[in-house]
């Protein structure tokens, strides 16, 4: 009931909180004090939020009835993930119960063949799973042969659940929403990569790092390393994209907030409507940020940087020093893929956008096709016909994409791949944006390879602001 008081406690009969209902109903417990409270408002969330600490995994009973928290670690048994996804709009059941919205594409098969076929997810708290449009990771690897699945994150789009960015609980989702999708009859290999850029780019680093066996690769690009330096660099606040960034995720993780859900709900679904009856709950992550001026210890388990050192897949990685939304400090953790058995770093002065840019596209698809489809990578003519068009339309300016550089090979897989993996690791694109007769195109004028970065013997020098202006 509205109002109710429900108390949380420990196995060892302790009070961690007493939380009261709201006006629907709901209650949901996520963040805790240091000393037990009520909590029965929006502003003892935000206290909690900004100075508690996650719940601790382990068992609890509230009022009286036990319950159980689940780690990440907490893997299900494996039969739970014999769910069957047809192609089209769908829903996923994660460990703790919770449905996720699913979009299944495949790909032309005129073009590319029957079933099975090279399967890749691209997972966000976007609209992945919008049936209507599919977000560029999905788009570009379904036109080059690959089965695609959108899924969104609990507590968005059509997903049930509370959002919360970047959680344990998104990072648990990830690991099942992967070993779900692999044992799909469609999928070749029994093994599937992630795509996505920004948004569904980072949260393959928190997926990758949960270790799921299905996974085989990961391509995030234009990603962060920390999600609290992201709002604080250099302790000072971001007003700028991530304070706008983050009220746009608590804008749209509204019941209906991104349209597409309220339309299928509109439409009928009610697993959909179901879903969203507990988005009371879902958190206002722009004041939390706001809130929290200090790092502290229960932010580690969220900063990226601390965690791609346990991702055991081949990663493909590109960013932009100029980047307008993420930055550039994503460079900072590309020596701590310790335990990657392959890496492929670009990087480049640019846009937000650009690993998708012509100067790159070709690279992504050559590390897919071999990690993923574990063939030799060659683009279809007829998508190589209407590639200039299409970066016309999205980047301003008509280019032919990359030939393909391993058909010599023939079908010879294993040579082609070991001729790849001889390469440098690093590739690193400078003046991009002058590499073209169209100024500003996302071109480079020239590039550099290299066995790390930064490449050896290269000495940094630090700028820092002076007195009057000054620069030194």
């Amino acid at each position: 009931a509205p109002g109710a008081e429900l108390v949380v406690r420990r196995a060892d009969g302790s009070e961690v909180v007493t939380l009261v209902a709201d006006r629907v109903g709901n209650a949901h417990l996520a963040y805790v004090g240091d000393e037990p409270r009520v909590m029965a408002s929006p502003e003892d969330l935000t206290e909690a939020l900004a100075h508690g600490s996650t719940l601790a995994p382990g068992d609890y009973t509230v009022e009286g009835v036990p319950v159980r928290v689940l780690a990440v670690d907490d893997v299900p048994d494996p039969s739970s993930y014999d769910q069957e996804l047809p192609e089209g709009y769908g829903y996923l059941t994660v460990r703790d119960g919770v449905q996720l919205s699913v979009m299944v594409r495949f790909p032309n098969e005129d073009l590319y063949g029957p079933p099975p076929w090279p399967t890749v997810v691209e997972y966000s708290g976007y609209s992945p799973s919008d049936p209507d449009e599919p977000q560029p990771g999905t788009l570009l690897a379904n036109l080059l042969g690959f089965a695609t699945v959108g899924v969104n994150m609990r507590g968005t789009g059509c997903s049930g659940g509370v959002f919360d960015v970047f959680s344990p609980a998104q990072a648990a989702d990830g690991y099942d929403v992967i070993e779900t999708v692999a044992r799909q009859p469609w999928v070749l290999h029994g093994k599937v990569g992630m795509v996505g850029l920004s948004y569904p780019g980072i949260s393959q680093l928190y997926v990758a790092a949960t270790r799921p066996p299905s996974l085989a690769a990961i391509t995030p690009l234009s990603v962060i390393d920390d999600l609290w330096r992201q709002q604080w660099p250099g302790g000072i606040y971001n007003s700028g994209f991530t304070r706008a960034w983050l009220a746009m995720r608590d804008a749209e993780t509204r019941a209906g907030g991104q349209s597409w859900d309220q339309r299928r709900i509109d439409a009928g679904d009610e697993v959909a409507a179901r879903n969203q009856e507990i988005r009371s709950q879902n958190f206002d992550f722009e004041g939390f940020g706001r809130a929290i001026e200090h790092f502290r210890p229960a932010l580690e388990p969220r900063r990226i940087a601390t965690l791609v050192d346990r991702i055991e897949v081949p990663v493909y990685l590109t960013g932009a020093w100029q980047d307008e939304q993420t930055g550039s400090r994503f460079a900072l953790m590309l020596d701590d893929f310790t335990a990657s058995p392959h890496t492929r770093f670009t990087v480049f002065n640019g846009h937000h956008p650009d690993g998708y840019s012509p100067m790159v596209i070709l690279r992504w698809f050559e590390f897919l096709s071999f990690h993923v489809a574990r063939r030799v990578p060659r683009v279809p003519e007829l998508i190589r016909t209407f590639a200039p068009l299409q970066f016309a339309e999205v980047f301003g300016f008509s280019a032919d994409l990359e030939p393909d550089r391993f058909a010599h090979h023939g079908d010879d897989v294993d040579a082609a791949l070991a001729e790849y993996l001889a390469e440098p690791t690093v590739r690193i694109l400078f003046e991009n944006g002058a590499g073209h007769e169209v100024a500003g195109a996302t071109a480079h004028r020239f590039e550099v390879a290299t066995t790390s970065f930064p490449p050896p013997g290269v000495t940094p020098r630090r700028w820092h602001l002076g007195p009057d202006g000054t620069l030194v």
